[in-house]
């Protein structure tokens, strides 16, 4: 972040806190470890409910959502913006 505002000619200290804030919440928007997570819980609940000798639609369906839901907000969080249009917002 420092380098791209030094790129762009404007004078910043190093010590800056607003710049240190602006990168602290920056790299917060872009982790995806909690998105993972629950992903990998989601993907193995699913497996669980193939498994299943009761009837498990409705379940499967909700694990379907809430996948999808978790690999849109990886894709809004670490695509290029010019390839999220692709991600089923």
């Amino acid at each position: 972040m420092h380098a791209r505002v030094k790129e762009a000619g404007v004078a910043v200290p190093l010590d800056d806190e607003r710049l240190l804030k602006e990168v602290v919440m920056f790299a917060d928007r872009c982790d995806i470890s909690e998105e993972l997570t629950r992903l990998g819980s989601h993907l193995v609940q699913f497996r669980d409910q193939l498994r299943s000798a009761e009837p498990v639609g409705r379940t499967l369906d909700f694990l379907s959502q809430e996948m999808n839901r978790e690999l849109n907000t990886i894709a809004r969080k670490r695509t290029p913006p010019r390839y999220r249009r692709w991600s089923c917002s």
